[in-house]
C-alpha cells in the first residue's frame, strides 16, 4: 500500500515538506519538517477536509503550525472550519510573497512546520493509541527505561484489548491483550483476554506486589503471539515477560522505577533477596522463568506447586542470578511435584481409608441403638411373661384347679408391671431419640475434622452428610416403630388376656361385686 500516513498527509496538505524530526510517545506525536517550496496545492481545502474527517475517525485532533521568520505563527488546527482555513491559507500565501525568498536556503533560514497530533481522546473512548513512527515510540522504552511501558499501559483499560495502530506500514505483531494493528486494514476478530482476576487473586495468596493497586498485568500480556520485525520491540516484551514472571513467582517485589529495577525477595531452600536491572535481562531466560509461571498458575493446586518451584529455583540459580537458570529446572520441579503427590496420594488413602473405617463405624452405631431397645423390649417382656406364667403355674400345681388361678391381686399386680413396661417404653423411646441426634451430629463433627485436610468438594462426595443422616434416620425410626409397636401389642394382650382370665374363672365374684 502507497497511501501517505496521516503525519505526511498533516505536513503536506498545502506545500511539499521534508521531515526533519519526529519524536512519538503514548499522548501525541510531535513533528517538525522544512518547507521546501513555496508552491501551494491547489485543492488544499479539499485534501484538509479528506484529512480531518480521517482524524475524526479514530477521534484524534491535531495542530499544524507554520513558522515565518519576523512574522507571527499561523496555526490550523482540528477545529478549524473552511472559511478560516481558506483565510490562513491566503496569509501563508501573503506571508511568502512578503518574504519573497530567492532559494531553497534562504527559504530554510525564513520557515518551518510543526504538526503536532493528540492521542488522549483515542486512549479516553477508544482504548486506543496511534504510532505514526514505530522507531520513535518504541525508543522511548530502551537504554534502561522498559518499566515506563508498564506505567503508560496504566492509562488503559487493560482488562479489555489495547489496539496500538500503526500509521507507517509496518508489520503487525501482537500479545493476547496488546494488539498492534494496521490504521489502514479493518481489525480482525480478537480473541479472549485471559482471565486476569483469577490469577491476580491467586498471586495475591502467596506473594505480595508493591504496585498491585496499580499495575494489573498478568506475565501473559507480553508474550508476543506473532512476533515483531524489530528486535527492539521483541526484547522489551521479552524482558517485560521475565519481569512479570518474577514477580508472580517470589514472595515480595517492588519495581524502582528511577533505577528501571526489580527488587524481589524469594524463600525457597535458599533464600534470595537481590534485585535485577530490566534491561540486562537476557533473552535465554525468556521461556524458563515464564514456562515456571505458566505451570505454577495452571491447574492443580497453586499454592503446593508455587512452594515447590521456589525451593528448586533457589537450587537451580547460577552466578547468583535469578535469570541465569539452568534448562533442566522446570523438569525438576515437575519431577519433584509428582513425588510430592504420590506422597499426597499415600496419605490421601489413608484419610479416606479412616473416614470410611469411621462411615462403617457409625452404621454400626445405628444398629447398636435399636438393638439396645430390642434387649430392653425383650427384658421387659420376659418380666412379665416370667411373672404371669409363674403365677399360673403355682396355682395350677396347688390347687389343681383352673378356678380362682388369676385373683383380683394378682390382676392388679400384672397390669401394674404391664403399666411400668410402659413407662419404660417411653424411657426406651426417649434414649432412641437422643442417640440417634448424637449419631446424626457425628458426621458433622468428622466433616469439619478433616476439611482443612481435603476439598471440601471432594469432602461432600467421600462424607455426603445428608444422605447419610437420611439413611440412618430411616432405618432408626423403622426399626423403633417396628419394635414400638410390638411392645404396645404384647404389653396389651398381657392386660387383656389378665382381665379376661379374672372375669372367667372368678365369674362368680364378678357377679358378687357387680351385685
Amino acid at each position: 500500500m502507497n497511501e501517505l500516513s496521516l503525519l505526511d498527509r498533516l505536513s503536506s496538505f498545502l506545500l511539499q515538506t521534508e521531515l526533519i524530526s519526529v519524536c512519538d510517545d503514548f499522548n501525541k506525536c510531535q513533528a517538525k519538517y522544512k518547507i521546501q517550496n513555496t508552491i501551494m496545492n491547489y485543492d488544499g481545502v479539499t485534501l484538509f477536509q479528506s484529512i480531518k474527517a480521517k482524524c475524526q475517525d479514530f477521534n484524534l485532533h491535531f495542530d499544524i503550525k507554520f513558522s515565518f521568520n519576523s512574522f507571527d505563527p499561523i496555526l490550523i488546527t482540528s477545529q478549524t472550519t473552511d472559511s478560516i482555513l481558506q483565510d490562513k491559507i491566503n496569509s501563508i500565501k501573503d506571508n511568502f510573497d512578503f518574504l519573497d525568498c530567492k532559494d531553497n536556503n534562504e527559504l530554510d533560514n525564513l520557515t518551518g512546520l510543526e504538526v503536532i497530533i493528540y492521542k488522549d481522546d483515542a486512549i479516553d473512548k477508544f482504548n486506543s493509541t496511534h504510532i505514526f513512527d514505530i522507531k520513535s515510540f518504541f525508543s522511548n522504552f530502551k537504554s534502561g527505561n522498559e518499566l515506563n511501558f508498564l506505567f503508560k499501559l496504566k492509562e488503559f483499560n487493560i482488562n479489555k484489548k489495547i489496539k496500538f495502530f500503526l500509521w507507517n506500514m509496518e508489520p503487525e505483531f501482537n500479545t493476547c491483550s496488546i494488539y498492534f494493528v494496521s490504521a489502514y486494514e479493518k481489525v480482525n476478530s480478537i480473541g479472549e483476554n485471559k482471565n486476569r482476576e483469577l490469577l491476580i487473586n491467586k498471586r495475591n495468596k502467596s506473594c505480595h506486589f508493591a504496585f498491585d493497586s496499580e499495575l494489573k498485568f498478568v506475565p501473559d500480556d507480553f508474550k508476543l503471539l506473532l512476533p515483531s520485525q524489530n528486535e527492539d520491540i521483541n526484547k522489551l516484551f521479552d524482558n517485560l515477560i521475565v519481569t512479570l514472571s518474577l514477580v508472580y513467582l517470589s514472595d515480595y517485589s517492588d519495581f524502582k522505577l528511577e533505577n528501571n529495577e526489580l527488587v524481589f525477595k524469594l524463600k525457597g531452600y535458599r533464600l534470595i533477596n537481590d534485585k535485577i536491572s530490566i534491561n540486562e535481562i537476557k533473552n535465554d531466560s525468556t521461556s524458563i522463568l515464564y514456562d515456571i509461571y505458566l505451570w505454577v498458575y495452571t491447574d492443580g493446586n497453586f499454592i503446593d506447586k508455587l512452594g515447590l518451584a521456589r525451593n528448586i529455583i533457589s537450587l537451580y540459580i547460577r552466578e547468583n542470578d535469578i535469570t541465569k537458570l539452568s534448562s533442566g529446572v522446570l523438569k525438576s520441579i515437575e519431577s519433584g511435584y509428582d513425588i510430592y503427590l504420590k506422597e499426597n496420594v499415600k496419605q490421601y488413602i489413608e484419610i479416606k481409608n479412616k473416614i470410611s473405617e469411621f462411615l462403617i463405624l457409625q452404621s454400626d452405631k445405628a444398629s447398636e441403638i435399636t438393638k439396645n431397645m430390642f434387649s430392653s423390649l425383650k427384658s421387659s417382656l420376659w418380666s412379665v411373661v416370667t411373672f404371669f406364667i409363674s403365677i399360673f403355674l403355682i396355682r395350677i400345681l396347688s390347687s389343681k384347679s383352673y378356678t380362682g388361678i388369676v385373683t383380683f391381686e394378682v390382676m392388679v399386680i400384672t397390669l401394674f408391671f404391664v403399666a411400668f413396661s410402659f413407662v419404660y417404653l417411653f424411657l426406651s423411646l426417649k434414649e432412641v431419640k437422643e442417640e440417634k441426634l448424637r449419631l446424626l451430629n457425628k458426621y458433622n463433627t468428622i466433616h469439619d475434622r478433616y476439611k482443612d485436610l481435603l476439598n471440601e468438594d471432594d469432602l461432600n462426595n467421600i462424607i455426603n452428610i445428608e444422605e447419610l443422616q437420611k439413611n440412618d434416620e430411616k432405618y432408626i425410626d423403622e426399626r423403633k416403630r417396628s419394635y414400638k409397636k410390638t411392645w404396645i401389642l404384647f404389653n396389651l394382650c398381657i392386660a387383656l388376656v389378665v382381665i379376661l382370665l379374672f372375669c372367667y374363672t372368678n365369674s362368680d365374684n364378678v357377679l358378687t361385686y357387680i351385685m
